[in-house]
């Protein structure tokens, strides 16, 4: 390969990343980007959108020369909207128009194109190109996580939980207080002295989603019937009143009320965060025999054992950006699988 000097650095790129629009309506530089995906064949989906799965752009690192994975798809729902996505870090879609857009916008897709034909001659460039630290991957939480549980510890959560099933406990019936009395009983074992002179509806009202879909407005609390006719009608759909413990990530602790049919509490856990507290919950309602059942258990216990898998350089809970500095090459390069580099189908092909 015929050196060359990259236009931009890599704080260039991160720069220009940061100010990124969401959307542009921009002809040259839509122009620019078509032409890009010119001289290869896109992967077509069942939407008719066309992908073009990787370009690469140079940059300098140091006296280095490295490339970073570019992705661009055709939406032709859209008007033949191109999403361009770099590194996996911003994306921008663009669509023909009038608006201005900053050359460097348009040097990017020509600094694409300036390498591209260096990687038709020569696929396994990309493998000398692009640094792992701008790879993707996966590895084994155990290798990443600063505190593991035992695999004893875990058998033990999962024989209480499976002697608590054996026993079948039902709950028929339920009010709205029957509702906040047990939620209260998971509350302070997830939130300790922070329960201390709270009502269970303060906790409720604390800690919970917010959006409670006419539940705290029942006329009689304590009315059993009332409960099963609010939440059997499905009119708090849209909300989330059984979202005990909100989190802006997916959804945080949920605790549903018996119903017909399924006769027993129902406990889910949606972030990674929470998972403390939701072991705090499962303890104390098999300890207080309260009939409940969960579906996250084993899956919970998987990830604080290490078993659970990471994803390398990728956004998201299960997630580890790896820099490839000496010390990260020794600890955590040995159990990383890393994903092959793709490279576009060339129409000479």
């Amino acid at each position: 390969m015929k050196p060359f000097t990259p236009r931009f650095g890599d704080e260039d790129l991160y720069g220009l990343l940061s100010v990124f629009p969401r959307s542009i309506e921009n002809s040259p530089l839509y122009a620019a980007a078509t032409a890009v995906t010119a001289v290869a064949m896109p992967e077509v989906n069942e939407f008719k959108d066309e992908t073009w799965s990787d370009f690469y752009l140079p940059l300098k690192r140091g006296r280095k020369m490295i490339a970073v994975p570019v992705t661009i798809t055709k939406i032709p729902t859209c008007k033949d909207r191109l999403v361009v996505s770099i590194s996996n870090r911003r994306s921008m879609q663009i669509d023909s128009g009038q608006e201005s857009a900053p050359q460097e916008y348009l040097t990017l897709f020509q600094e694409i194109g300036k390498l591209t034909p260096f990687l038709q001659k020569d696929a396994s460039l990309v493998k000398k190109l692009v640094p792992y630290d701008l790879r993707t991957g996966r590895i084994p939480g155990k290798y990443v996580m600063k505190e593991l549980m035992s695999e004893e510890e875990k058998e033990s959560i999962l024989q209480k939980y499976k002697e608590h099933e054996n026993q079948k406990l039902k709950i028929d019936k339920i009010s709205l207080d029957d509702y906040l009395k047990t939620v209260a009983i998971c509350y302070r074992a997830a939130f300790g002295r922070k329960t201390k002179w709270l009502s269970p509806r303060q906790m409720y009202e604390r800690w919970a989603d917010g959006r409670h879909g006419g539940m705290l407005d029942l006329t009689d609390s304590s009315d059993q019937d009332e409960f099963k006719k609010w939440y059997e009608s499905r009119d708090w759909q849209g909300g989330h009143p059984f979202e005990i413990i909100f989190s802006h990530h997916n959804y945080g602790i949920s605790l549903w009320p018996p119903s017909t049919g399924h006769n027993q509490y129902g406990v889910s856990v949606g972030t990674i965060a929470y998972v403390e507290k939701y072991l705090a919950m499962i303890s104390v309602l098999i300890k207080q025999e309260i009939p409940f059942q969960t579906d996250c258990l084993e899956d919970t216990l998987q990830y604080l054992i290490g078993e659970s898998t990471f994803f390398v350089n990728q956004s998201g809970e299960h997630s580890f950006y790896y820099s490839h500095s000496q010390e990260e090459k020794q600890k955590y390069f040995p159990h990383i699988i890393w994903d092959p580099l793709k490279i576009p189908k060339w129409k000479s092909e």
